[in-house]
């Protein structure tokens, strides 16, 4: 899950938009919350 910590920013290049995947620290920490809760054990 951890892998998932890209979003996908529109940039300029020579006259052309194109789409780019930069790392995005809010989403990596959201992601590391996630996980901590999965592995979490339910109680009973």
């Amino acid at each position: 899950m951890l892998l998932y910590n890209k979003v996908t920013q529109k940039k300029e290049v020579n006259g052309k938009i194109i789409s780019v995947k930069v790392f995005s620290q809010g989403l990596y920490n959201r992601r590391i919350k996630e996980r901590n809760l999965f592995l979490t054990p339910d109680d009973e």
